[in-house]
């Protein structure tokens, strides 16, 4: 019979971005961390789909009773998720990112992180970027930035958060595992942000804790203040809302290491800055290059350029601008993107872009 984690890696090869299959055979260190056999018996018989544990079981010819507990065990350990509606519970698979690891950030640990970047840094990481549906897209600080305060509702984190009912503020994986291998981030580990179903995900599993709406407000205002990119989950429900440092961040770290050129299409942002050459002095000692993430702004023959296709759409050098030269500008019509209903949609059609552009490997 084949290798039960060699099945299981196939299986989550067919969710979102994927997971490659690697010659030093790095990526099962994860999986055999966090599945017992058992558990990634029941992972590679689950669907693209909600089902509760007894559509789970009449599918799979298992027991309702023990598919009931099975299932519901793997949800708490973060394997699966879980959502609640109407009295009724239903379950459905992960992919690795967003998902599997993000969800075992109370479960870090020496024994499985360091193969988990061998894997990030020997395929993984390309395909965070190599899908026409990034699992992060980037928005706009605060309308403050933005030309005529003109940001898009779906862009505007302040307002989305401001109709959520609950909020839950979660450590950040990334922050974590830097303090973990003695390279602490300067910004606070607790800044994640996680709303709708996935708040009552994380509020159930113990995971983060509940805060205000003005909690949650002045945690995203800090966050920006202090030099971080406010990044939101590719769906219209926002499920999670962070403000990524460029020091620890691993999706901005994969950016940087593939490269900034083009960001556009790899980085889903509704914006690019423009300067207005008139305002701008050189007298500002280079405020715009030092607050870019990118590398956008830059001196060419000894006067300032601005790199249109590096712009991450953020803000942050348009609010550290003292003279106002520069804003954020939506971008045309025809470059709009909106994003899919909910980070599941999200997941479906990275794989479904993955299996048509023959990046889905074997077992799928």
């Amino acid at each position: 019979m084949e290798d039960i984690y060699v099945r299981l890696r196939d299986k989550i090869e067919q969710f979102g971005i994927g997971y490659p299959a690697t010659e030093s055979g790095a990526e099962f260190t994860m999986l055999k961390t966090f599945f017992s056999q058992d558990n990634a018996e029941y992972y590679v018989d689950l669907i693209d789909a909600y089902e509760t544990p007894e559509e789970y079981a009449s599918r799979t010819g298992k027991n309702s009773g023990s598919s009931a507990e099975r299932l519901e065990d793997m949800a708490k350990r973060g394997l699966i998720f879980r959502l609640r509606k109407e009295d009724k519970v239903q379950y459905r698979p992960v992919p690795i990112v967003h998902g599997l690891f993000e969800f075992n950030v109370e479960n870090l640990s020496p024994s499985w992180v360091p193969d988990f970047f061998a894997h990030l840094g020997t395929g993984l990481g390309k395909r965070v970027l190599s899908t026409d549906t990034p699992f992060l897209r980037t928005v706009p600080m605060s309308t403050d930035v933005v030309a005529g305060s003109q940001i898009l509702p779906l862009d505007n984190a302040a307002e989305i958060i401001k109709k959520q009912t609950v909020i839950v503020l979660a450590r950040c994986e990334c922050r974590a595992i830097g303090a973990m291998f003695g390279n602490p981030c300067t910004h606070p580990v607790e800044s994640c942000l996680l709303l709708g179903d996935f708040a009552e995900f994380y509020l159930e599993n113990k995971w983060g804790r509940r805060v205000t709406t003005d909690e949650a407000l002045q945690i995203l205002k800090s966050g920006v203040e202090s030099g971080r990119i406010p990044q939101m989950l590719n769906s219209k429900n926002a499920e999670c809302i962070c403000t990524c440092c460029t020091c620890h961040c691993g999706d901005l770290k994969v950016l940087e290491m593939c490269g900034h050129d083009d960001i556009g299409r790899k980085f889903l942002n509704n914006y690019v800055c423009r300067r207005d050459e008139a305002v701008c002095t050189e007298a500002c000692s280079e405020i715009c290059i030092k607050a870019c993430p990118t590398g956008a702004h830059m001196i060419v023959e000894g006067a300032m350029k601005l790199k249109e296709k590096r712009c991450l759409g953020c803000g942050q050098c348009v609010s550290k601008c003292p003279t106002g030269a520069l804003a954020l500008h939506v971008k045309p019509a025809e470059q709009i993107y909106e994003p899919v209903d909910s980070v599941f949609e999200g997941y479906t059609r990275q794989a479904a872009y993955r299996k048509a552009h023959g990046l889905m490997e074997s077992g799928n």
